[in-house]
């Protein structure tokens, strides 16, 4: 017989924390890599690129015109000092996918190990009450800490070797991440309490961090700097988190006192969990689910069934990715100015996306970013199906006569056509928008195309998720580190300078250079070949596998 394993409550919270790192130790190792690998490359990369101040006066003044790039961004303070740089740009996709993250760990740590049943099954070992929930705050908050403490010490790290860069901005930024991380961690927490499932909890925070950034740039679209040459502060960014970089200032004032009501919502947030987590009925939401209509729902195949099923999702993807083309088009005339008018500039530019005119460069690194953001889509709605099997929902399915591999082919197909009606529509506004900016200088046909024929990349990705699903159903999840890293090398491959076999890897890297003579398509036509493969092999693997809800 085995050594009776402690009970005490500070044992199996000790324990719990223990199991919650096993099972997500990639997830948080994922996004802390990520996010801090972002902060490690910047400052230096600036450095290298303009290391006067001189040299970048041209591209402040630029970016500080553009109206859609101070929607984005906000104003950039003056003079525009290595650490205002960072914290005006990589800052804001830092805070951004800082938020993100948060808002995805804790709807996985709160409340998806209850939808789960996992939750219910550590409960039957004696485990007290409020053991699951303090070790799931714990990591979670401990996360968001450790991410700003990471973002601080590497900046303060560079501070000793660049001289633009300050102790003091590098404290600050490193709290400013750390509180809004958490914060929006927190709002997902009280989510979970409030929406009846992981997905709408999930879907309400999103929703959240989506009206925060809208928010933060109505201000900003049309300010100016104030007569001290900073960026101004209005209530609105005092409210919404991602606005508290003016508010801070990191690199410019170093505000710390804000830092107080900053952490004063932070524990209301909290306190506001706890509490409704205690007036909350096992699963299920304080606030009731809406009720749908009694009509019966019409479809008659699976392919119509997922078309249904994924509509709304569909529809929130397509609205965003559609306005961010249209904001990254209107941003064309003022980055090709910059472009064109330094030539530091113009080369990393060259070493992220190699040779070629201007304006086919930039076009060419905006449908790249659109290209990612519809492979997300795309393999997500593919791995819906993994998630359905879980739930027990594709048990449910299959009782009406489906085939099993039926539902999985159906998602594909979801994925392949959601996907390419979404470039298509996007690819269409970023041409428009772009005439409007450039004239007789956008390619209405180029631009097009280059978001089109990101199509494949995404078409490849799905393809490799159905797989997935059909032969190694329990690690289907490493499709979103596939997708991480390939995004990462598309992005930063140029200036990493990671090995060219490598770099032939990534799907998104295979976009042919419109403006040129004759552009070599048959490397998409490999990737499509590739998800097309995928399909015919998951079909008989999906066949003879048991489903499972483990």
């Amino acid at each position: 017989m085995s050594r009776a394993q402690p009970t005490s409550g500070s044992g199996q919270y000790r324990r719990l924390i223990r199991l919650v790192l096993r099972r997500h130790w990639l997830m948080l190792g994922a996004w802390l890599g990520g996010l801090l690998l972002l902060v490690v490359i910047t400052a230096p990369a600036y450095e290298t690129t303009y290391p006067e101040l001189s040299q970048r006066t041209f591209m402040v003044e630029s970016l500080r015109a553009n109206t859609a790039t101070t929607l984005l961004y906000g104003p950039l303070p003056d003079p525009g000092r290595l650490g205002q740089l960072l914290v005006w740009e990589t800052g804001t996709y830092v805070l951004v996918l800082g938020a993100l993250m948060g808002i995805l760990l804790a709807v996985a740590l709160v409340r998806r190990p209850e939808d789960e049943g996992t939750l219910e099954l550590i409960r039957s070992t004696g485990t007290a009450p409020w053991v699951p929930a303090a070790a799931a705050l714990t990591v979670l908050i401990g996360q968001c800490l450790t991410l700003g403490g990471g973002a601080g010490l590497i900046l303060w790290v560079q501070a000793q070797r660049i001289a633009e860069l300050t102790e003091s901005g590098a404290m600050a930024f490193g709290l400013l991440v750390s509180a809004v991380s958490l914060v929006f961690a927190l709002i997902a927490v009280v989510c979970c309490q409030l929406a009846a499932d992981a997905r709408t909890a999930r879907s309400w925070a999103l929703i959240v961090l989506a009206a925060a950034f809208l928010a933060r740039a109505v201000p900003d679209a049309t300010a100016t700097l104030d007569a001290s040459h900073r960026a101004p502060v209005t209530v609105l960014h005092w409210i919404s988190p991602l606005g508290w970089a003016q508010v801070v200032a990191p690199y410019t004032d170093d505000q710390m006192g804000p830092f107080l009501a900053f952490g004063a919502a932070a524990v209301v947030l909290l306190g506001a969990g706890l509490g409704l987590s205690a007036r909350r009925e096992y699963r299920s939401g304080l606030l009731a689910r809406t009720r749908g209509s009694s009509a019966r729902m019409r479809v008659r195949s699976p392919l119509a069934f997922a078309l249904r099923r994924g509509v709304g999702s569909w529809v929130g993807w397509t609205v965003a990715v559609v306005g961010l083309a249209a904001l990254f088009a209107g941003m064309s005339s003022g980055i090709l100015e910059l472009i064109e008018g330094s030539d530091a500039t113009a080369q990393i530019v060259q070493q992220m996306l190699g040779e070629g005119s201007v304006t086919s460069m930039f076009f060419r690194m905006t449908a790249m970013f659109g290209g990612i953001l519809r492979a997300i889509y795309a393999v997500g709605t593919v791995l819906r199906v993994r998630a359905d099997e879980r739930e027990g929902l594709l048990d449910v399915e299959l009782t009406t006569g489906r085939r099993r591999w039926e539902p999985l082919v159906a998602a594909l197909l979801t994925a392949a056509v959601g996907s390419l009606v979404m470039l298509l529509l996007a690819g269409g506004v970023t041409a428009l928008v772009a005439q409007g900016q450039l004239g007789d200088e956008a390619a209405l046909d180029e631009t097009l195309g280059y978001l089109v024929l990101q199509w494949p990349a995404a078409l490849c990705l799905a393809g490799l998720a159905t797989v997935m699903v059909a032969g190694l159903p329990r690690l289907s999840w490493l499709m979103w580190a596939l997708v991480t890293v390939s995004a990462t090398l598309a992005w930063l491959g140029g200036l990493l300078d990671p090995p060219q076999w490598l770099m032939d890897l990534v799907v998104f890297e295979h976009v042919p250079d419109l403006s040129v003579g004759e552009p070599e398509f048959w490397p998409l036509g490999v990737l499509a070949g590739i998800g097309v493969a995928g399909l015919l092999v998951a079909v008989p693997l999906m066949r003879r596998r048991d489903l499972s809800r483990a």
